[in-house]
Order: structure tokens, then C-alpha cells, then sequence
């Protein structure tokens, strides 16, 4: 499992919503809804827990203001920095697999390559 499906949590936001149930598209010109109001306690089947799915990176620049006299540039840079971080926080676990299907492609081994290809699906999206 990669690093960001790691870091992803499903957080309960505390919202309920209630479930309208929806006519097929086949009949929406032919029957008629009515609008009604509904007790959320009795039709509790209808009412739904929102999650909400996330995951935080991130990290922290600190820039004196001395370092910005003397280099107007110095927060550019360290944010472009920061931004590298993260990405690489996120990504950099998949650049050995990366390099290995470009060294396959490389050597013609276009079956090695689909393996590889393979297994970087799984490492990026296998949930479990």
C-alpha cells in the first residue's frame, strides 16, 4: 500500500443527509413525485453517516527576514523546496519501479516491463 492510502482517513464529519429515493430516468416524464416532508426518526433507513476521506501532507518553511533582504527570492525557493518535499513524500517510494520499467523499456524487454507496470498498479492503488 502506497504512502498516501496510508495517510488517507475516513473521518466522520458528523453530517447526516437524508437519502431522497429517485425515480428511473424511464419514467421521469410520466410519473409525477410529490414533494413531502420527511420525520428523519421514522425514516431512518433513508438518513446517511457523511464521511469525509482525506489524507494531509505537508511541511513547515521558515524564512527570517534577514535571509529575505539579503535574497528576495529566498521564500520562492524554499517553498518551490517544500513543494519538492512533498512530492516526493508522496511519489519518491515509486521512483526505484519507475526507473526499472524505463531500464526495461530500455532493453526492449516489453514483458518485463508489463510485470513492472503491474506491480506499480498494485503498490499505487491496492487498498489492502
Amino acid at each position: 500500500m502506497s504512502k498516501l492510502l496510508e495517510a488517507m482517513q475516513a473521518l466522520d464529519t458528523g453530517d447526516r443527509k437524508y437519502i431522497t429515493p429517485k425515480k428511473s430516468k424511464l419514467f421521469e416524464n410520466v410519473v409525477n413525485v410529490k414533494s413531502t416532508i420527511y420525520d428523519y426518526d421514522k425514516q431512518s433507513i433513508n438518513v446517511a453517516k457523511v464521511y469525509r476521506v482525506a489524507a494531509t501532507f505537508g511541511t513547515q518553511v521558515m524564512i527570517t527576514d534577514t535571509e529575505l533582504l539579503s535574497n528576495p527570492h529566498a521564500l520562492e525557493y524554499a517553498a518551490d523546496n517544500a513543494k519538492r518535499a512533498v512530492a516526493e513524500a508522496v511519489f519518491g517510494e515509486f521512483r526505484p519501479i519507475i526507473i526499472q520499467i524505463y531500464n526495461a523499456l530500455y532493453d526492449y524487454d516489453v514483458e518485463q516491463a508489463r510485470k513492472l507496470l503491474s506491480e506499480l498498479e498494485i503498490q499505487m492503488f491496492n487498498v489492502r
